[in-house]
Order: C-alpha cells, then sequence, then structure tokens
C-alpha cells in the first residue's frame, strides 16, 4: 500500500472521528436538554398532583358544610368532632414541646 493511499485512508478516518465527536457534542446537550425537560415536567406534575389533592379537600370540606347548613344535629356532632380534634392537636403539641 502506498503512502499516498494511506493518507488518504488516515485522513478520511480523521473527518469521521470529527464528524462523529460533533454528533456526539449534539447528542450530549439534545439529552441535557432532555433531562432538564423531564426534570420540569416532574415539578410541574407533583405540582397539578398537590393541587388535586388540595381541591379534593376542599370538595370534601364544602360537602360536609352544605350537609350541616341542612341538619341541625349533625352540625352539632361536627362542631363536637372538631373541638375532639382541637384537644388532640394540643397534646400532641405539649408532646412535641417536651
Amino acid at each position: 500500500m502506498s503512502t499516498a493511499i494511506f493518507l488518504q485512508q488516515l485522513d478520511v478516518i480523521r473527518q469521521k472521528v470529527v464528524r462523529l465527536q460533533r454528533r456526539n457534542q449534539q447528542l450530549e446537550e439534545s439529552n441535557q436538554s432532555l433531562r432538564e425537560k423531564a426534570n420540569a415536567l416532574q415539578l410541574q406534575l407533583q405540582e397539578s398532583r398537590r393541587m388535586v389533592s388540595e381541591l379534593e379537600s376542599q370538595k370534601k370540606i364544602l360537602k360536609i358544610a352544605k350537609g350541616l347548613q341542612q341538619d341541625p344535629k349533625a352540625k352539632q356532632e361536627a362542631k363536637l368532632k372538631i373541638n375532639e380534634f382541637i384537644k388532640e392537636i394540643d397534646k400532641c403539641i405539649a408532646l412535641m414541646n417536651d
């Protein structure tokens, strides 16, 4: 094999290596961008789930409130239950402070 042919083949290989390096860099940048987008979407998903949970809680509270408006006995029972919860919360706070 002559030196000229060898040098041509070597030059072709160098050009291919350069192209592969550029393509690799592009793919790494694209991959990083996709990771950042995935992280942002994950945060959005978590926030959406939190909001859904909060709205479901509000819906339950509204449903209970509507029921309490219509039934005086249920209203009194709810007040008693709330007072029990407050006492339990106070106990928990006292234990945490010890």
